[in-house]
């Protein structure tokens, strides 16, 4: 079953460092998908592992033992400030500039293992699709997906505000083989992706949502 968040989501999610946004929408693909959920008890499971073979406080005192002097005790104390300034902007969303390869009133850009996607690439089963926004004022935004096997919501409508910024869901590509095409959607008013992929399905995209096209290729 293709999974739809990404272990970086995961990550992101377990540690609550998302807005409330992106929250929401995690929850929500947790409670729709399967593959998901049970990725993500595999991750809590694994910290949880980790936890229990070396609580905070063991290495704490594994590392910098109490018998220490107070001053290099205090130096470790800003050492870990330091560490966990590091990790609040990494798991900030994103704010460098993307190579874009979509424009519009949206520019998007779809990467995979950190590399960009663009339309007429190959990818293969395994792959996990990352979607990135950036926006001069706030949108409305969803990813559709039509592959051999169907039609999918890969991200449901979801509001982005100016500036730049990872969507909280991706896509893991299962083995189906052949060309498959994301529709990446936008509109200044809030519509339903569901509904938008119907209008897809039917050959149009509803009023009023701009339409962006990237075609893959599974070999």
């Amino acid at each position: 079953m293709t999974r739809r968040l990404t272990d970086l989501h995961l990550e992101r999610f377990i540690a609550d460092a998302m807005n409330p946004v992106e929250r929401e929408q995690v929850k929500k693909v947790l409670a729709e998908s399967p593959a998901d959920a049970e990725a993500l008890r595999l991750l809590e499971a694994d910290s949880a592992a980790f936890l229990l073979k070396m609580p905070p406080a063991a290495f704490a005192e594994k590392v910098m033992p109490t018998s220490k002097p107070s001053s290099l005790r205090l130096w470790w104390g800003a050492l870990v400030a330091v560490a966990a300034a590091v990790l609040l902007v990494v798991f900030k969303p994103w704010s460098v500039e993307p190579d874009t390869i979509v424009k519009g009133d949206v520019a998007w850009k779809v990467t995979s293992s950190g590399k960009t996607v663009s339309s007429g690439a190959s990818v293969s089963a395994g792959d996990t699709l990352e979607f990135e926004v950036t926006t001069g004022a706030p949108r409305w935004v969803a990813v559709v997906s039509h592959a051999p096997d169907g039609w999918f919501v890969y991200v449901a409508a979801m509001r982005v505000e100016t500036g730049h910024l990872m969507l909280p869901t991706g896509a893991k590509l299962d083995a189906t083989k052949g060309a498959e095409s994301l529709h990446l959607l936008s509109s200044e008013n809030q519509f339903d992706a569901d509904i938008a992929m119907a209008a897809l399905v039917k050959g149009g995209a509803p009023n009023g949502v701009q339409l962006e096209k990237l075609d893959l290729t599974k070999p």
